[in-house]
């Protein structure tokens, strides 16, 4: 019932009515031809006959085609534009393929995003129990800051640096539980250390000659009553400055007040600082210093400039050999400007 109430029967009569008439009308030809045993082209007129029959049939074919094309837009197009339209129904399907990639690739991304945040709730979570855990108990290491350090022979196979990694971890331990660090277990020690970071420090010594500087720092903060994890460094250990060398000089005015002095000579400092640095001295990594001066020398090297009341030269001078381990040790010298 659907197919009748859907079917345009307007054309539909038409097209019968034209395929009826032009049948009737080739009838009558070839029954006309036949009877007057008239023949076309010099065939026979049965053959003449049969002639005729076809032509009505490609007739009545081509004026349902005609008549469907001139009615329906749709059957126009796929008659004389066939190949246009696959042409677009090809570029069409492609760009729905790269589309579909595309929101593949969209959802992945979204999945990957969702995966990411869950872990980061977790971690939240888990951060959220580390601090209801810890609160009221004091950090005893921040993250960063140096835990030990010591300069080793490096010598041997892995077996050997192994060891020496070993006994550096040894020497560590009670230093960090005089901090208040505490293992786990009471039979085991309260630094801690990836296999990882080993491997890697013992890779890093196997391309040092002779003397290495091997360091441990905070992998994170550290709360009393926790073991301490830590990050190892290695650096080759070499002769910075002599003994006696001059790390930096420049002139004082001993004029100045006291106070212009005092900053002055802070200055230099600085300067003293940042030639180590630059130099190798390795500094203390939270805060970055590479030596101390006590405030008594400090003070005395004001007073003694301030004496002469005049233009000096200020010497900073190492007391010993300085490596790169540190720290630099220094004194004051003051000569002539």
């Amino acid at each position: 019932m659907f197919f009748f109430k859907e079917l345009n029967w307007p054309l539909f009569l038409i097209i019968i009515g034209l395929s009826a008439f032009i049948a009737f009308v080739g009838d009558k030809v070839g029954w006309k031809l036949s009877k007057k045993k008239l023949t076309l082209w010099g065939l026979r007129p049965r053959h003449t006959t049969s002639l005729i029959t076809i032509f009505t049939g490609l007739t009545v074919a081509l004026v349902t085609t005609v008549v469907l094309s001139a009615t329906i837009p749709s059957v126009h197009r796929a008659l004389l534009g066939m190949r246009s339209l696959q042409q677009e129904i090809k570029a069409l399907t492609e760009m729905l393929d790269q589309r579909s990639k595309e929101l593949e690739e969209k959802t992945k991304e979204v999945r990957e995003l969702e995966a990411r945040i869950e872990e980061l709730r977790e971690i939240a979570r888990r951060l959220n129990l580390s601090i209801s855990a810890i609160r009221g108990r004091p950090i005893i290491y921040r993250a960063g800051e140096l835990v030990y350090q010591k300069v080793i022979q490096v010598k041997g196979d892995e077996a050997y640096l192994e060891r020496e990694i070993g006994k550096a971890l040894e020497e560590a331990d009670p230093i960090v539980r005089r901090r208040g660090a505490r293992p786990p277990l009471a039979d085991m020690r309260a630094i801690l250390v990836h296999p990882d970071e080993a491997s890697k420090a013992i890779s890093s010594l196997k391309e040092i000659n002779n003397e290495a500087v091997l360091r441990f720092t905070a992998a994170a903060n550290v709360v009393e009553g926790e073991w301490v994890p830590v990050n190892i460094e290695v650096y080759p250990n070499k002769l910075v400055f002599k003994k006696n060398e001059v790390i930096y000089s420049e002139e004082v005015d001993g004029s100045l007040p006291e106070d212009q002095i005092e900053y002055k000579i802070t200055m230099i400092l600085s300067k003293v600082r940042d030639v180590a640095l630059e130099k190798g001295v390795l500094p203390e990594p939270l805060y970055h210093r590479v030596g101390v001066i006590t405030a008594a020398e400090f003070y005395e090297t004001i007073d003694q400039i301030k004496e002469k009341g005049k233009k000096v030269r200020l010497e900073v001078v190492s007391k010993k050999d300085i490596y790169t381990i540190g720290p630099l040790e220094v004194y004051f010298r003051i000569s002539e400007a």
